[in-house]
């Protein structure tokens, strides 16, 4: 079994980042509860309506259905070439349209 070289060398890296943290720990200031009173006065979260993500949806689901009805159809299909040359294993089925 091949190791990654780098996995190996990755203990160095942990030690270091430990001692350090450990070192830090005890530099923590306190903050006599400035960090609390900050995040009381902070505005609510906005909420969104629950109504709002299905009439969303409903309404791409409309426009997008009004572009395809939109597109003529039948100069986009005889643009495409229906002769597929696959091996019949592939595609047993052959594709014949009659394009006017």
């Amino acid at each position: 079994m091949v190791k990654n070289h780098a996995d190996a060398d990755d203990g160095w890296l942990e030690q270091a980042l430990e001692a350090d943290a450990r070192e830090h720990a005890a530099a923590y200031v306190t903050d006599d509860g400035f960090t609390a009173k900050v995040m009381a006065r902070l505005p609510a979260p906005a909420t969104l309506p629950a109504w709002r993500r299905p009439v969303l949806a409903l309404l791409w689901l409309i426009a997008g259905s009004a572009v395809a009805v939109a597109l003529p159809a039948m100069p986009l299909i005889r643009q495409f070439e229906f002769n597929f040359d696959f091996p019949d294993v592939l595609f047993p089925v052959r594709l014949k349209l009659p394009l006017q």
